[in-house]
């Protein structure tokens, strides 16, 4: 490939990188929330930020996952176990 083909093909790096920055940017944003917005002249400041329900519920879904992956793990092994002697009993083998 030559030198000027990369821009040619939809390949020019600094599009690849605001995409990505773009895009990183996003999620940050979805993670951490977006915080309060203060009204103007009230005497009260709130450092609160309000995330979205998904970046709730997927924040809690792994904190569960952090405090309880010994039982997660054993969970899915068992579940496969149960799986793989279903099949091999309705197999007949």
């Amino acid at each position: 490939m030559r030198r000027g083909d990369s821009a040619r093909y939809g390949r020019d790096t600094k599009a690849g990188e605001n995409l990505h920055n773009s895009i990183r940017d996003k999620v940050r944003n979805w993670w951490h929330g977006q915080p309060y917005e203060n009204e103007p002249g009230s005497p009260v400041i709130i450092f609160a930020t309000r995330r979205h329900w998904t970046a709730r519920a997927c924040r809690a879904a792994l904190e569960y996952a952090r405090v309880n992956h010994q039982w997660l793990i054993m969970a899915v092994i068992a579940a496969a176990g149960v799986i793989v002697a279903a099949l091999k009993l309705g197999s007949g083998i």
